[in-house]
């Protein structure tokens, strides 16, 4: 029976070891993560809001391991949206820009027939 005892002590031991260094890994990620981005933040309210909410987490304990992953996953797949969104609008300003000077060049070769008219005319 003591047998039985230490050696489930030695396996509950090891497996807060583990669940401790999960914990590190994703802490640590976290931390990467606002280093990363709290800069870019700022004249974001939504962005700083999320950047500062996974600044809060850090220095939780380990027991709130669940709430640390559940954080980062939110935001991860928040900032996949967020970048999907700046490259589609970026997207659409560049079609945008290209579509204005194409009508630009085209009016100042309309102009150029229509001067050209008007000199054969005269």
């Amino acid at each position: 029976m003591k047998i039985i005892a230490i050696i489930l002590f030695a396996n509950i031991g090891y497996a807060l070891c583990v669940f401790e260094a999960d914990d590190a890994v994703v802490t640590q990620e976290i931390r990467d993560v606002v280093n990363k981005y709290k800069r870019l933040s700022t004249g974001n309210a939504e962005f700083s809001q999320r950047i500062e909410k996974l600044y809060y987490m850090i220095p939780l304990q380990p027991a709130l391991f669940p709430e640390k992953i559940r954080a980062v996953t939110e935001f991860k797949h928040y900032d996949r949206e967020r970048q999907r969104l700046e490259d589609d609008i970026t997207e659409r300003i560049n079609r945008l820009k290209t579509i204005i000077r194409l009508r630009k060049g085209e009016n100042v070769v309309r102009k150029r027939k229509i001067k050209s008219r008007i000199g054969l005319l005269s």
